[in-house]
């Protein structure tokens, strides 16, 4: 358990630190965020290609299945966010005059959604898999 806890205080430091440098400079905030999204799909296709791959070579493992549609999930959602982020970017710097609006609330509805389907896989590996095993090793 103490490797959850862990990364919940990560996850709970990187939120506090956002606010922090939101609440000191706006722009720079916005910025930073912007530049980031661009950056975090390379590192969730590349998730989703080394699981793709695993999965490919050992297809029997149902559960490593389960974590390439995750890794896929993400990568979309992370994809998604790019274009929020290169938008905002392109819009802060002048580089186009076309309302992003309607693009950040679709977009960001996506990632938000997106983000909800790995919890569904979860369950349903825990009632295929991991209840099963449990029950097991109760007996």
């Amino acid at each position: 358990m103490k490797g959850h806890w862990q990364r919940f205080l990560l996850q709970l430091a990187i939120l506090i630190s956002m606010s922090v440098v939101y609440s000191v400079d706006n722009n720079l905030f916005t910025l930073l965020v912007s530049a980031s999204l661009i950056v975090i799909p390379t590192g969730t296709w590349t998730v989703f290609g080394i699981l793709l791959w695993m999965s490919n070579k050992a297809p029997e493992i149902e559960t490593l299945a389960d974590r390439v549609d995750d890794a896929l999930s993400a990568a979309l959602a992370s994809s998604v966010a790019a274009v929020i982020g290169a938008a905002i970017i392109l819009k802060i710097a002048h580089l186009i005059d076309v309302p992003i609006g309607p693009l950040i609330n679709v977009g960001l509805a996506f990632v938000v959604v997106t983000a909800a389907v790995p919890s569904l896989t979860y369950l349903r590996t825990a009632v295929r898999v991991w209840l099963p095993m449990i029950r097991r090793r109760k007996t």
